[in-house]
């Protein structure tokens, strides 16, 4: 009982006012157009033949000469042109023209030098256009196109190389990050000297590549983002210091209907730095393709990680159902039928273990309230399909003109071949059973070996591989793809094993990792993938494979392979089978689905496989994932400048562990260590100096309904806004202030349709914690709950004691009042006036002047005075007494804490 007490007089002593001050500080930076700024003295270079066009980042200029006779034809320095020589000639061509124009598309707004070449008597004209774009990160676009000539079938395409100077000091510092043909490719970092100028073998091939030097930080970034008709290959050769990166087309030929023949546009960029630059490339090309709408996000279960092709309808159901109850409070909506359901490829009829036919497995999947999914390889049929037996004429042919074998279907243990996507009757057979397996649905397709349409070469010893002679394989997936388009136009469409160039435009989201299993070794692999691929999201949903957390995987491999699939990726597929999950694993997994929205770049990645460090911005916040991949502790030494957190104090809140970190202001990040295989998952909230709501227990990557309805009320001081609560499961918010001495939380409600019970508290200095649960069983189903949490600034509220003397004498007038000032613009609730009156130790508590008791609020804007004793004349014969005191403050509602200043005033009395 002498709490309360023992508090005021230590306060008392003090005698302090308590003062708030933050400073808050925001740099804005701001980027110039200027490519000598952003970018290093990189000169490109593009060549034709004898035609060779470079730019100097550093004078800003750019020029075409004929490189036989250093004869310059055509210098752009500024706004100015100046033509050398009235007529060009390069292999018996004649330049006809030359124009410079204004162009804007996705990658900014450039000038373009447009070149007409009328080629050799019998050979078509030629334009080659060069596209110079100012902006944060240099590049350069070209297209060679040929003007299309009445009745041609087959154009005959002159040689072309683009080809870029990258200086390194010494070569050694290079290193080489390919991403690939297609998406089961790995991703390897390669160190400079690589054993064949020819990378078609290590995947810098056909797509993209990133050269980075570990000295001087120049990076140069190369990609071929459309792919719609060849395939690109990069080569690199090194001269000294410098190192030559090429661009050739994949072949001599095309054939067309009447349209001009276009070869793809190849884009460097070259930047200092990390991969900022990458992302700023990413933006910009993001221009460049088409992405399809998205009909729906991809969150739920798959049957190829819990069974592989050992599936029937009965596991299916099961799982479905078992998986509603865990997880579809949470998100979980897909049940994907995976490989093992079909008799064979090509025909896609079900097996006896779907005794009722696929359509039926899906429409009681639905039935359960889940979305069905179902796995298909669309390119693709087998020895043991009718369709294969039938046709041979429809597939691929190999040297010897047979069928050509591209694979293996375990589930009924036959070769696999390629459709010849060129071949009429093939395609249409392509679309026609496709179109079948997803009629009238909009679920999701998952389109599987998608390579295989692209697997014949153009031409072996004389043969054509494909139906429709000169065909490049970019020709015979583009043909199949338009197909898919046709064929499944409702559902969502997910590509897995196809070739990435090729793929963009036509399907939502892209497998970009390897098949993960519950073993370290191959998550870590499968993580390098997604680290070198984190760019693609600007052309489709990524999908990073599979959410695992099944044993054999220890508590932090688990944890650190489902945070890292939650934050990186769009889409969060299930692979375990629900009876293989413990309840630690079933909680790990309700706090990861679905996903974060793919929005986290690795940091490190150009320095480090797998990456370690990625950071996603999100909800005006910061995310940050450590992930130790190795078999040693890492030892953490994280400056706020590598996170870009250099400009204010950040809240840092530590996700898994439920715990505050710090304020973080500066030096290096206050985490030590990390164990082996572990992860630290960090929400970080710039302080301001207002309190903010940092994060909430519900979903690794930030709790979306949340973040998406918070919103301040500066008039009433209150954060407000939604959040769903499932029963039986809490829900906690955590909020940072600024100053723990100078705010408060004064109090909380809500609204719900059932019991909610709520409780809050302080967990830390400068922390509050909020915490919400609806008892277990009280409802089915989750409530979205609407909440308020009001804060109080201390300097909003001060209180003091006025007498009307210091010593009174019989007939003067004796008047005790307090005054409560409150600045704030709203009324103040759930705090009180604690009156005490202290008489040689004695305490009498007002206004009952008995034990603990106080004045309740609210107290309105303003000045508001209460009388603690009414005026009346003092007595005579009343004695003599010195140092009597008044006591005043505010405290909260249980008289716990003490808010703002305590005033004191001492009187006395005498005759």
């Amino acid at each position: 009982m002498e709490t309360p007490v023992t508090l005021l007089t230590s306060r008392a002593i003090r005698n302090l006012i308590l003062l708030f001050i933050i400073l808050f500080i925001i740099q804005v930076t701001g980027q110039t157009a200027s490519l000598d700024t952003h970018a290093p003295s990189v000169p490109l270079t593009l060549d034709n033949a004898t035609l060779r066009i470079t730019f100097d980042p550093v004078s800003t200029t750019w020029s075409c000469r004929d490189i036989r006779t250093e004869t310059w034809v055509i210098t752009h320095a500024s706004a100015s042109l100046v033509l050398d020589s009235s007529v060009y000639s390069s292999a018996g061509g004649t330049l006809a023209s030359w124009s410079v124009s204004t162009t804007s598309n996705g990658l900014g707004t450039g000038n373009r030098l447009t070149i007409d070449i009328l080629c050799a008597s019998g050979q078509p004209r030629c334009q080659l256009q060069i596209t110079l774009y100012d902006g944060p990160v240099f590049s350069i676009i070209t297209t060679w196109s040929d003007i299309n000539q009445p009745g041609s079938r087959l154009i005959q395409t002159i040689p072309f190389t683009t080809s870029a100077a990258f200086p390194v000091t010494p070569p050694e510092t290079l290193r080489i990050i390919g991403n690939g043909f297609d998406s089961w490719d790995p991703c390897p970092s390669v160190e400079w000297p690589i054993d064949t100028a020819d990378y078609r073998e290590t995947c810098v091939s056909n797509w993209s590549a990133w050269i980075h030097s570990d000295t001087g930080n120049n990076n140069l970034a190369l990609v071929s983002p459309t792919c719609t008709r060849f395939s690109v290959l990069h080569t690199m050769t090194c001269n000294g210091n410098n190192l030559a990166i090429s661009t050739i087309q994949d072949g001599d030929s095309v054939s067309i209907d009447g349209d001009p023949i276009q070869s793809e546009l190849t884009v460097f960029s070259a930047w200092q730095g990390d991969c900022e630059g990458m992302t700023v490339f990413g933006d910009r090309l993001s221009g460049l393709v088409s992405r399809p709408s998205q009909p729906l996000s991809l969150c739920g279960w798959s049957s190829w990680y819990a069974y592989g092709t050992a599936i029937s309808e009965h596991l299916i159901l099961d799982n479905a159902v078992r998986l509603m109850e865990l997880f579809g409070e949470y998100g979980l909506t897909v049940i994907r039928v995976d490989w093992g359901w079909e008799t064979a490829w090509g025909d896609w009829t079900a097996t006896d273990r779907f005794p009722d036919g696929i359509a039926a497995t899906g429409r009681r999947i639905r039935d359960l309230g889940c979305t069905p999914g179902l796995w298909c390889a669309p390119f693709s049929a087998d020895s043991a399909s009718i369709v294969f037996q039938n046709h041979p004429e429809w597939f691929i042919r190999n040297a010897a003109g047979d069928p050509k074998c591209v694979g293996y279907n375990y589930a009924n243990g036959a070769w696999a071949y390629a459709f010849d996507l060129t071949h009429p009757e093939a395609a249409a057979q392509v679309r026609e059973t496709t179109g079948i397996l997803f009629a009238d649905e909009t679920g999701v397709a998952f389109l599987d070996f998608l390579t295989h349409g692209c697997a014949g070469e153009r031409s072996i010893d004389g043969l054509n591989c494909y139906t429709n002679p000169g065909s490049t394989r970019g020709d015979a997936f583009h043909l199949g793809k338009q197909g898919l388009e046709l064929a499944v136009p409702n559902a969502y469409r997910l590509a897995c094993g196809a070739p990435i160039g090729f793929s963009t435009g036509s399907f939502h989201a892209m497998r970009i990792a390897s098949d993960a299993t519950p073993q370290w070794s191959r998550l870590v692999a499968a993580a390098d993938t997604i680290g070198k691929r984190w760019w693609y999201r600007h052309f489709w949903d990524m999908d990073p494979d599979v959410l695992l957390a099944r044993s054999p995987l220890t508590p932090d491999e688990a944890q650190s392979w489902c945070s890292l699939v939650a934050l990186a990726g769009d889409t969060a597929m299930l692979g375990d089978p629900w009876d293989t999950l413990t309840n630690d694993r079933i909680q790990l997994l309700r706090h990861v689905i679905p996903a974060a929205n793919g929005q986290a770049v690795p940091l490190d990645v150009l320095t480090r496989s797998p990456s370690r460090i990625w950071r996603m911005d999100k909800h005006g916040g910061r995310y940050l994932l450590l992930v130790n991949w190795s078999d040693a502790p890492w030892t953490i030494d994280l400056e706020k400048a590598t996170i870009d957190a250099e400009s204010e104090p950040w809240a840092v809140f530590d996700y898994w562990r439920r715990e505050p970190v710090a304020i973080w202001k500066s030096g290096p990040l206050p985490i030590k260590s990390i164990s082996p295989h572990a992860c630290r998952l960090l929400h970080m909230k710039p302080l301001d100096a207002l309190p903010i709501p940092v994060t909430t227990s519900r979903h690794a990557g930030g709790d979306d309904r949340f973040f998406d309805s918070v919103s301040w009320d500066p008039d009433t001081g209150t954060w407000q806004g939604q959040a769903d609560l499932v029963p039986g499961d809490p829900t906690t918010f955590y909020f940072a202030v600024p100053d723990a001495e100078s705010w408060f939380l004064s109090d909380v409600d809500i609204e719900a349709s059932g019991k909610v019970t709520l409780a809050w508290e302080p967990m830390a200095e400068q922390w509050i914690r909020i915490t919400m649960i609806i008892p277990e069983n009280a409802m089915a189903g989750k409530e979205t709950i609407t909440w308020r949490a009001r804060f109080i600034r201390v300097e909003t509220l001060d209180c003091c004691i006025e007498l009307t003397s210091q010593y009174f004498s019989p007939g003067d007038i004796f008047h005790c009042r307090a005054h409560v000032v409150n600045a704030a613009a709203y009324p103040i609730e759930d705090v009180g006036l604690v009156v005490i009156l202290d008489v040689f130790g004695a305490l009498f508590w007002a206004p009952s002047f008995s034990s603990f008791d106080s004045y309740s609020g609210p107290f309105a804007p303003g000045e508001t005075m209460l009388d603690i004793v009414p005026a009346f004349i003092w007595p005579g014969g009343a004695g003599q007494a010195e140092d009597i005191r008044w006591y005043a403050a505010i405290t909260d509602a249980a008289m716990t804490q003490v808010y703002g200043s305590i005033d004191i005033e001492s009187f006395g009395w005498g005759p």
